[in-house]
């Protein structure tokens, strides 16, 4: 094969991928509908747990990382779309302009980017982020944030990055 037929694969699988995930997302709908109803907890970490530990297990150690890295920010979006269709109830201390947020997260500096999709989905300028390794494979993530403290976008995103916080801080 050559250079381009791989391509026109490639664009085919991403095709259906898409697919996929949108019929993912009409299923976190309902899923959102249902817990709304039922008043149970938008975030449920042992189910993103066995998920990510189920998939974790079909691809292989090699492969174990870049699967939870992939599905983590997946989750994250579809936990977005979650919050924004039933609001969170995240307080920002601060009006118009953003917030300063400190995290504590138990994962590696190459994984941030899962914990700034959200962010980035709803559209949040990040203006600064700083980032430390703490011993213990702690990550010490401060995040300067611009935007509607008011919008529900901004809520939620703030609320899928504490989700995933040891300790989430709001300055």
């Amino acid at each position: 094969m050559d250079l381009t037929e791989l391509r026109s694969e490639i664009d085919t699988l991403d095709s259906q991928l898409l697919k996929l995930i949108l019929k993912r997302t009409e299923l976190v709908n309902q899923v959102a509908d249902y817990k709304s109803q039922n008043r149970i907890p938008i975030f449920a970490p042992e189910r993103e747990h066995e998920i990510l530990e189920r998939l974790s297990k079909k691809v292989g150690k090699n492969n174990a990382g870049g699967v939870k890295l992939l599905y983590g920010i997946l989750m994250d979006l579809n936990k977005l779309r979650e919050y924004q269709h039933v609001p969170p109830e995240i307080k920002v201390p601060t009006g118009l302009g953003g917030a300063s947020v400190r995290a504590i997260l138990s994962d590696s500096p190459s994984a941030l980017c899962r914990y700034l999709s959200p962010l980035a989905a709803a559209e949040v300028v990040i203006s600064d982020i700083r980032s430390q390794l703490l011993p213990g494979g702690k990550l010490v993530v401060d995040i300067e944030l611009i935007g509607e403290t008011g919008d529900p976008d901004f809520a939620a995103a703030l609320s899928v990055l504490k989700d995933n916080a040891e300790q989430f801080t709001l300055l």
